[in-house]
Formats: structure tokens, sequence, C-alpha cells
């Protein structure tokens, strides 16, 4: 017989709701069951996974991703490191400003605006 306090059993019962059941609601609850539960072991991420890109009901897919986002704790990352960005740019670039190398312009095109608008 099932032992009660160990849930795989549930787990296993709320896999099979959720990959086979008829009912879109069932599929819902199901992993809602999987995700109140908290085990989230690699079958069921991955049930979820495919319930979320295949279910052919919007509403069982969009409720599984508020489901997620409802129990996904997002972890701290650090920002200490410098940014790897090359800051110096010594190129050239053409474009509509003209060529352009440093903080220079060269053979920039003539633009006069005149505030003087004729209509």
């Amino acid at each position: 017989m099932n032992d009660k306090s160990d849930p795989a059993w549930a787990i296993e019962l709320l896999l099979q709701a959720l990959l086979e059941d008829d009912s879109p609601y069932a599929r819902t609850v199901a992993a809602q069951g999987l995700l109140n539960i908290g085990q989230l072991n690699e079958n069921v991420i991955s049930a979820l996974n495919h319930v979320v890109v295949n279910d052919p009901d919007e509403f069982v897919r969009a409720s599984i991703l508020q489901a997620i986002g409802k129990y996904y704790t997002p972890q701290p990352f650090s920002m200490s490191d410098p940014p790897k960005i090359q800051m110096n740019f010594n190129a050239p670039v053409y474009g509509a400003a003209g060529n352009i190398e440093g903080n220079q312009g060269i053979n920039t095109p003539e633009q006069t605006f005149d505030d003087n608008s004729e209509e």
C-alpha cells in the first residue's frame, strides 16, 4: 500500500493527470498540486515544460506559468565585477553624420535648418 507520508505516490498521480487527463481543469489542478508539493525533480519539470509548450488549452498553459511565477524566487546576483566592455573606440564610423573618428567629424554633410519654414 502507498505510504501517505511520502509524496512520491501523489507526484506520480498528479503527473499522470497533468499529462493524460482530458479535462483542462484537472490538468491545471494537477500542475498546481505538483508545484505545491515543491519537489521539482527532473520528471516534474520536464512534464510541466511539455504541457506549457504543447497543451491545446491556453488557460492551462497560462495557469501553469502563473503558478511557476508564484513559487519562483529569483536569486540575487552581484554587480561587483566591472563590466567587460571596451570603452575606447578608435575605428572610423561611417553613417549619416559623415565619417567620424574619435570626437571629430570628418567629411560631415552640410545641412542647414531654417527656423522660417515656407508654407
